[in-house]
C-alpha cells in the first residue's frame, strides 16, 4: 500500500457506510484506503495526479523519504497514531505551509 499524495474515489453509499474520512492527524489515507478496500473490488485508473514538490523541496528527498518509510514500517507494526504523529511533526516542523 502505498501513501501520500494520491485520489480516493467512491460512491457515497461507501463513504458514508465506513463513517467518512478519518479525522486523525496523520495516516488518515492509509485507515480510509485499508476500510474502503475491505468493502470489495478497488479499481486503479491511470490517470495522474500532479501535487506540490514543497516538502521534498524544503525537508529534502532523503529526508523525508526515510522519515515517511520509518512512519509507514511503524504503521503497519500499529504503533499508534500519535506516536506517528509526533515523529511526522519532529521531522516536518520546519514545513510551514
Amino acid at each position: 500500500m502505498r501513501f501520500g499524495d494520491h485520489g480516493f474515489f467512491c460512491r457515497r453509499g461507501r463513504f458514508d457506510e465506513i463513517g467518512g474520512f478519518p479525522e486523525i492527524p496523520l495516516m488518515e489515507d492509509a485507515e480510509f484506503f485499508g476500510k474502503l478496500r475491505r468493502l470489495g473490488r478497488i479499481a486503479i485508473i491511470p490517470s495522474r495526479l500532479i501535487s506540490s514538490p514543497r516538502r521534498y523541496e524544503r525537508i529534502g528527498p532523503w529526508r523525508l523519504t526515510l522519515t515517511y518509510g520509518l512512519i509507514a514500517l511503524l504503521y503497519l507494526l500499529r504503533v499508534p497514531i500519535p506516536v506517528l504523529a509526533r515523529i511526522y511533526g519532529r521531522t516536518c516542523a520546519q514545513l510551514k505551509v
